[in-house]
């Protein structure tokens, strides 16, 4: 049975946690070994140190450690699995051999027995939900990548883009590889012996830079109709420079923080508010 609440993705607890695994094990032989670029506190491994160091009494109990999706198949099919493409972001699972990480497991004090190894559903899971119990279940994989799928990005040579929240660029790979200035995260793809070049930004990053860059009188003043007395005046809003950014469209991600940077140089508050109000 669960031990407590799971812990969300984003959480961000455990960042002294995951600078001591900076310190005993270095950023680029997390990217080697994980396909992360780097030790950070929303990764389980730093969690789970973090859980072991502030509750020690709830860590004694742990049998079993599982992502959220591996704990919804073990209440379908009463068994313990995983998938590569999530594994992958735990920062204790080895990209390179596809099994865990050995020596992180042991430093952060995991027991290999209790890690995931799909099958049909439980009788008691088909009665509940209202399925045969012939449905198979699938352990499906990390988000981004089911969605390169739904678009056909299956083969090397094709890559996608996905605009919602946040702008992801998936491109499969059928070896491993590594991007030479670590900037890159690489993922297990849900396809078999497949890799995927994965990254993502967000448009709240830009609308957060733009309110604090911008928008100071009104944060201020709690009053953001103020905006519209000086909006209408100006004809020349300076292109569509700055939506492109906020559109997340052609426009290279390694170039982003250098954009804003140029648009906070060369740009009135009335040219990036016009440009944006009116794409």
């Amino acid at each position: 049975k669960p031990l407590g609440n799971a812990i969300v993705w984003m959480d961000n607890r455990a960042v002294r946690q995951a600078e001591a695994l900076r310190t005993r094990f270095g950023d680029a032989l997390c990217y080697e070994v994980t396909g992360q670029v780097s030790f950070e506190a929303c990764w389980p491994a730093a969690k789970v140190l973090w859980v072991r160091e502030n509750e020690p009494e709830r860590f004694a109990k742990i049998r079993h450690l599982l992502l959220l999706e591996d704990y919804i198949i073990f209440l379908l099919t009463g068994k313990f699995v995983a998938e590569g493409s999530l594994l992958t972001s735990t920062e204790y699972w080895d990209i390179r051999t596809k099994e865990y990480w050995g020596e992180m497991l042991e430093f952060i004090g995991i027991d290999p027995a209790w890690l995931p190894e799909v099958g049909t559903v439980l009788p008691e899971a088909a009665g509940l939900l209202g399925l045969s119990e012939d449905t198979l279940i699938s352990t499906g994989c990390l988000d981004q990548a089911a969605g390169a799928i739904g678009v056909g990005n299956i083969r090397p040579g094709v890559f996608s883009e996905n605009i919602g929240a946040a702008l992801a660029i998936c491109v499969p790979t059928k070896t491993l590889t590594y991007d030479p200035n670590r900037k890159m995260p690489v993922h297990y793809f849900a396809l078999p012996d497949t890799y995927m070049m994965h990254t993502f930004t967000t448009g709240g990053m830009c609308l957060r830079w733009f309110r604090d860059s911008f928008c100071r009188m009104e944060l201020d003043l709690a009053a953001y109709d103020a905006r519209q007395d000086f909006v209408p005046v100006l004809d020349d809003c300076g292109g569509s420079l700055v939506a492109t950014a906020f559109n997340s469209k052609n426009i290279n991600i390694v170039h982003t923080y250098n954009l804003i940077h140029y648009l906070e140089r060369i740009s009135t508050p009335v040219s990036v508010i016009r440009n944006v109000c009116s794409h």
